[in-house]
């Protein structure tokens, strides 16, 4: 059916505004371990809408919503909020009435903390210029033809318009939150996505704007009627998604459980996004709930950079917490590539030459693990889902694309100020033979036991990835650059890489070999070819750092 073709999805969207006047203007007082948020606001409030009943037009009822916003006024009632109800029906001009009494009655002191609530259908479609445009839809508005273009369906209300509201002169209130359970634009995420940073400095975040956005999805997901979106929302709120402990939820902490819990829970059928918006100084604020654990005061702080240049050679260490151990490699010169008398060597790979690196480098002792991709993944630095073992453990993160790979170095750039990146093919062969020249870090032969590949003698052998360190380290202090996982490298080409290549893909390098690949593949100078945003089961990659 039509509604079918058009794939209406219900997604839960929180978007964290703020107003434009004022902005950056310092809160008076500092917290000093305040037990509540009275030191924060002076006055809490929410706006609840629930749209359910569409049984005047071609949408379908949604009986879920009726509890959703029983449960949701509760929860907002219970943390302190004075929450007023739109009553039905739930058209368009009663919605926009409403919305426009509660930010003008509401919005006109500074100290106020305002909350908007939205249960019901939402759409996306696009514009003239091919621009995803999200609308959340009353009660009264038509069933419009996928095609129809966005600036042709005045029926539903644009984001564009609630943001609006929010930034006019007379709204002065510093945190104002809209959520959304509906289905909401993806553009917002693909034009403005950016990674949370997280500090327990309570007292400065909220004397800040901010605009933050948080979607229970991509605008391709489905959603069902009850969400489990709207679930974890509450469970946050009783505590869960203060993740530092120190008494407060921020915006960017909800975002960060929101994230791994519903995308667990719905094994990916729901991945929810959030960025920050960087806009006239509104982006070092958060919007903030109280917790009903932790203590009430300052965490620990963000990991910054300090020390631009690298440790020793062959030291170990990490930029941050949450980051990979890295070791020194030095600069130097070697041979790479193969002869061709090497066994298994492809007709496809480099031919023997002497390389020079000038300069020493720092990469990851081990391939980047799952744990490091979860941290990532909760602060919105990368974006795909993975399934994860939840084993003790610690096994290499599988199924990734270099396209995914290339995220986590931005992310963990940004995090902590260093230049990562993925090694070249030459860096990552250079730091792989530890000085050696024969087939394999350890010699010519494969022997037994040495990597995990099908007929490398491991107990993985084409099972899967071996947890890290499961084999002996190379010269340099690496561990599993034989097998187990093929590791992306930087370089990439065009087709040209490939003979068979579909036109306009993008090809980058990988490797190493992996646990599924012959024992032809485990040599240093082996090397594969992927499209860069196409991921397979047994693909990985470690990462390296630049002074």
């Amino acid at each position: 059916m039509e509604q079918e073709r058009l794939k209406v999805r219900r997604a839960l969207l929180t978007i964290l505004l703020s107003c434009l006047a004022g902005a950056g203007t310092a809160f008076a007082g500092g917290l000093q371990g305040a037990g509540d948020l009275s030191e924060i606001y002076s006055g809490s409030y929410a706006l609840v809408i629930g749209a359910s009943d569409y049984s005047e037009t071609r949408w379908d009822s949604l009986p879920g919503v009726r509890d959703d916003i029983e449960q949701v006024t509760a929860l907002l009632k219970r943390a302190g909020f004075t929450v007023e109800e739109v009553p039905p029906p739930l058209t368009r001009a009663n919605i926009q009435a409403a919305v426009e009494r509660f930010f003008d009655s509401r919005g006109a002191a500074r100290g106020h903390q305002l909350l908007v609530y939205y249960a019901g259908h939402g759409l996306t479609l696009r514009d003239q210029h091919d621009q995803l445009t999200g609308f959340i839809v009353p009660v009264d508005a038509s069933l419009p033809p996928s095609d129809l273009p966005a600036e042709q369906y005045p029926d539903a209300i644009e984001m564009s318009w609630l943001e609006a509201v929010a930034a006019r002169p007379q709204v002065r209130a510093k945190h104002v939150l809209f959520m959304f359970d509906s289905c909401f634009s993806g553009s917002v995420f693909q034009r403005k996505r950016g990674g949370g940073q997280r500090s327990a400095l309570i007292d400065y975040l909220a004397s800040q704007d901010v605009r933050q956005f948080i979607s229970s999805g991509t605008h391709r997901q489905e959603v069902p009627d009850r969400s489990v979106f709207a679930r974890m929302f509450r469970e946050a709120l009783a505590g869960r998604g203060d993740l530092n402990r120190d008494g407060y939820i921020t915006g960017t902490e909800l975002g960060q459980f929101l994230r791994e819990t519903v995308s667990n829970i719905t094994r990916a059928r729901q991945t929810p996004q959030f960025a920050r918006m960087s806009n006239n100084g509104v982006d070092y604020g958060e919007f903030l709930f109280l917790s009903p654990i932790g203590p009430h005061g300052n965490g620990p702080e963000p990991d910054t950079a300090e020390d631009r240049t690298l440790p020793r050679l062959g030291d170990r260490f990490r930029n941050c917490s949450q980051c990979p151990e890295m070791t020194v490699i030095p600069a130097g010169t070697t041979v790479i590539g193969s002869s061709e008398s090497e066994h298994g060597r492809a007709e496809d790979e480099p031919a023997q030459k002497l390389v020079q690196l000038e300069s020493s480098f720092a990469i990851s002792v081990f391939e980047t693990t799952e744990k490091e991709w979860l941290a990532c993944f909760r602060e919105g630095g990368c974006s795909r889902w993975v399934p994860l073992t939840r084993s003790e453990a610690d096994l290499p993160v599988a199924g990734v694309s270099w396209e995914d790979a290339r995220e986590y170095t931005q992310w963990l750039s940004e995090k902590t100020g260093y230049d990562y990146r993925l090694p070249t093919a030459v860096e990552w062969e250079y730091a792989a033979r530890a000085g050696s020249t024969s087939a394999r870090p350890w010699g010519e032969e494969l022997g037994e036991n040495r990597a995990n590949c099908r007929g490398c003698g491991s107990p993985w052998d084409g099972k899967g990835a071996a947890p890290t360190g499961s084999f002996e380290a190379n010269d340099f202090g690496l561990h599993d650059t034989m097998g187990n996982l093929w590791e992306w490298v930087r370089d990439c080409d065009s087709e040209a890489w490939e003979t068979n290549a579909i036109e306009g893909e993008y090809y980058c390098a990988l490797k190493g070999g992996s646990f599924g690949t012959s024992p032809a593949s485990v040599r240093s100078a082996a090397i594969g070819r992927y499209p860069a945003d196409r991921a397979q089961a047994n693909f990985g990659f470690r990462v390296m750092r630049q002074p």
